[in-house]
């Protein structure tokens, strides 16, 4: 971005007015759900406690992971204030993008997570990348998570409030900032940090040669900012 560029001071004007919308949309679903999760959060602070017991802390948590009686979230992404304002936001977010798309002049080195239609599970694309390489090869970014209101990538920020129980350190934490397995026994989480995205499954010799991309901007990126490791 280019403070002294006209076109560059119309798209973040209009990116700051997205965020407030997104911020509102955001609070207004957390304090729907804020009884729920305020009584949640007093079971997991509860079971955190027996789970940092010497000795059958541990032999706890490896069996029961989560406390008992936990209740659902009430449904806020059926809500249709939710849905309809979410919706709105994720359009404006596409015109965002195009804008910036349009003007890679000034726009083009920002981070953003490259889309593939062929490679839905990101196993072959980069995590990040220069929005000029994305639109280079023909990808358009993914819409950054604090636009999301209709999928699981942008969940996270509805989760910031909601804690569980690190599995290595027993502490609470934020589920927002954690990493999850699901087996038979149950989910178990692990903290990975307030700024650490997602795990991601790294390449290996096996995949195709579209992999060179993801190693020599993926690893080149991550070695640069530490949080993405």
């Amino acid at each position: 971005m280019d403070r002294g560029c006209r076109e560059c001071l119309e798209i973040f004007a209009f990116e700051q007015a997205l965020d407030v919308r997104a911020s509102a949309l955001v609070a207004r679903a957390k304090e729907f759900c804020r009884p729920v999760i305020k009584r949640n959060n007093q079971r997991w602070t509860r079971f955190g406690w027996w789970c940092r017991l010497p000795i059958i802390g541990s032999r706890i948590l490896n069996h029961i992971k989560e406390p008992f009686g936990l209740e659902p979230k009430p449904e806020y992404y059926n809500e249709a204030w939710y849905r309809e304002e979410g919706g709105l936001i994720e359009v404006e977010a596409h015109k965002l993008e195009q804008m910036k798309g349009g003007h890679l002049a000034h726009w083009g080195d920002e981070t953003v997570s490259p889309g593939d239609s062929s490679d839905p599970g990101g196993y072959y694309t980069p995590c990040y990348a220069p929005r000029s390489e994305c639109y280079a090869r023909n990808l358009l970014p993914f819409g950054p998570g604090k636009y999301d209101f209709s999928s699981a990538a942008g969940i996270d920020k509805l989760r910031t409030e909601d804690l569980v129980i690190c599995s290595k350190t027993k502490r609470l934490v934020p589920l927002s900032e954690c990493n999850f397995r699901a087996n038979k026994a149950g989910v178990t989480y692990v903290w990975r940090g307030p700024s650490r995205p997602p795990e991601r499954m790294p390449s290996t010799s096996s995949q195709p040669g579209f992999n060179e991309w993801r190693d020599q901007n993926h690893y080149a990126y991550c070695k640069h900012n530490p949080e993405c490791m």
